[in-house]
């Protein structure tokens, strides 16, 4: 079966919460409906097989930073095709793709993963092994380095 996880602040709220459940739009059973307002990471994340990251609009100074918080503790990403993201899908490579605003894209992609042998698996490797290389301390040191030495030689300072 599925299960639905939100971890939003704002949800926090009884009020919010009981808005969230009493929408129109909301067809999810309960039982299958689990609202959190914060979360520990990367616990949040036990348990799962997928992280969907809803975003639908194109952002310009926006780094996701619960995408690569998923894809750090090995649990496969599915995102939205946004430009913003691109360096996150890695042409499908580090995560799977669907249409914004199209929840058939999504479910489709999901069912297509879970019936795929070595998909999952595939991807929560190379998105860990992408979110080592840009996002950790020592990755982010070294670009660091390397750009205060591209500095020096512009500048004809050496160390």
């Amino acid at each position: 079966g599925y299960r639905l996880t939100l971890a939003i602040p704002l949800l926090e709220s009884p009020l919010l919460r009981r808005c969230l459940l009493e929408h129109p739009d909301n067809a999810w059973p309960m039982p299958a409906l689990d609202f959190r307002g914060i979360a520990a990471v990367p616990a949040i994340f036990s348990g799962y097989d997928f992280f969907v990251f809803p975003y639908g609009r194109e952002e310009t100074a926006f780094v996701p930073t619960s995408v690569i918080e998923a894809m750090n503790a090995g649990i496969a990403c599915v995102l939205p095709q946004r430009h913003f993201l691109s360096g996150l899908h890695n042409a499908g490579r580090t995560a799977l793709s669907y249409s914004p605003g199209d929840g058939e894209s999504l479910a489709r992609c999901l069912l297509a993963a879970a019936g795929r042998d070595g998909l999952i698996d595939s991807l929560r490797l190379e998105a860990w092994n992408m979110v080592q290389m840009r996002y950790s301390i020592e990755g982010t040191c070294a670009d660091l380095l390397e750009y205060y030495e591209q500095i020096g030689a512009v500048a004809g300072c050496s160390h």
